[in-house]
């Protein structure tokens, strides 16, 4: 990969790791928003509360017509489909998430790269350091080196 395709990872990397906060954020400010408008405006979320203040004649000529301008069904599904947008952003940067790992197993950046040379060259200094089981140690005993002394001719020990 050229340099600038590996910043670009890395930006869509870090873009990643925050987008779960900045999701939260907005979910919890439309949430805060609609929680809000039920309790100081109901009439402008529920359609069955402006029916029945319609019929009971308790509302207002002002809220009748700001209603019948602005509806209470526009303002939930405004409020849906902003649900939906964090929502599919969220499943986009999932995705691409995904892709991003599938990227860095085929060609690691750079520090990875230079974190497995590390490690083998560990293993291979571990290897040289170990000695093997077909390969006496220089300087050992016989014991040392997996060989045993021959055995004695049976008898031989015995009167």
């Amino acid at each position: 990969m050229t340099p600038s395709q590996r910043t670009l990872i890395e930006t869509r990397r870090r873009q990643i790791r925050y987008w779960p906060i900045l999701a939260l954020l907005l979910v919890g400010l439309l949430g805060s928003a609609y929680g809000w408008l039920w309790m100081h405006a109901p009439v402008n979320l529920s359609a069955e509360l402006v029916l029945q203040q319609f019929h009971s004649r308790t509302l207002s000529t002002e809220e009748l017509i700001m209603l019948a301008a602005r509806g209470t069904l526009a303002l939930v599904a405004c409020g849906l489909f902003m649900l939906v947008i964090v929502l599919l952003v969220s499943i986009a940067l999932w995705n691409e998430y995904r892709l991003i790992r599938i990227l860095d197993e085929l060609d690691p950046p750079p520090s990875v790269q230079k974190q497995q040379a590390v490690v083998a060259l560990v293993e291979e200094s571990e290897a040289a350091e170990t000695p093997s089981a077909d390969r006496p140690e220089i300087g050992g005993s016989e014991a040392d080196a997996g060989t045993s002394p021959a055995p004695s001719p049976e008898g031989s020990d015995r009167p």
